[in-house]
């Protein structure tokens, strides 16, 4: 026996609806003229939402579904994490094409279906998903990734500010991050220089601006958490950072 869908809130919306729907299909009955066609058209009108309803109340259920399977398959296959997010990204872009389909048509979604069919199957990445460059000719760091060591940027920050020396509060940072986190925002291994670095690159009154100049401030400001509280709060972030490819 297969297990029930979860709920969501659109059930309880079409149990109102339907209840709605009787209501005014009873009323429909009894009355004539003017009146019975407002009534039908209203009907009608109903009907298409009802629709429409139950269309998001599958979708909803398709996603989570596909969030199960990811979340699954994320920590079966560790080391196919890149293949794995993109398999799950992939099914619930399909979801919402199919969500729309009859509704809405946006060849932009098309071309970014496409895109990434054809990332799947070996080719080479279409130019919509080719990385820009700085002047500079290196790539831009992702932006979740500068939020991140702006984040421990800021840590180490808070460490500093309990008596801490500039050693000890980077060590301290590096031995506390979550594993996870320390693996997807940087290809080598996470160290306590590393985050001094940061610190004052984007850090003090004159650190340079942008994102990770931003996540400083906001995490510079936070309360000196427990070793266990780190790792939690860098583990919680960490789920929102895309595995990178080794260079």
């Amino acid at each position: 026996m297969e297990p029930k869908p979860p709920k969501t809130k659109y059930d309880a919306e079409l149990i109102s609806l339907s209840a709605l729907f009787n209501g005014l299909e009873r009323i429909g009955k009894k009355v004539r003229g003017r009146d019975a066609r407002i009534i039908a058209a209203a009907l009608e009108a109903l009907r298409e939402h009802i629709k429409t309803t139950e269309d998001l109340r599958t979708l909803g259920h398709k996603l989570i579904e596909i969030e199960n399977e990811h979340e699954s398959e994320s920590k079966q296959f560790p080391d196919q994490i890149g293949k794995v997010n993109l398999s799950a990204s992939f099914m619930a872009l399909e979801a919402v094409r199919i969500f729309l389909g009859g509704r809405v048509v946006s060849r932009n979604l098309g071309h970014l279906h496409n895109a990434l069919v054809e990332i799947i199957v070996g080719a080479a990445p279409a130019a919509m998903l080719q990385p820009e460059t700085h002047d500079s000719g290196r790539r831009a760091h992702a932006p979740k990734v500068q939020e991140a060591k702006g984040m421990l940027a800021g840590i180490m920050e808070v460490q500093l500010s309990t008596g801490m020396s500039r050693q000890e509060a980077a060590q301290w940072v590096a031995r506390h991050v979550s594993p996870e986190m320390a693996r997807k925002i940087s290809n080598k291994p996470l160290t306590a220089r590393m985050i001094e670095e940061w610190r004052d690159k984007y850090g003090g009154a004159h650190g340079e601006n942008g994102i990770t100049r931003d996540s400083y401030l906001l995490w510079s400001g936070f309360y000196s958490p427990t070793p266990q509280r780190f790792r939690e709060i860098t583990e919680h972030k960490a789920k929102g950072l895309l595995a990178r490819k080794p260079s």
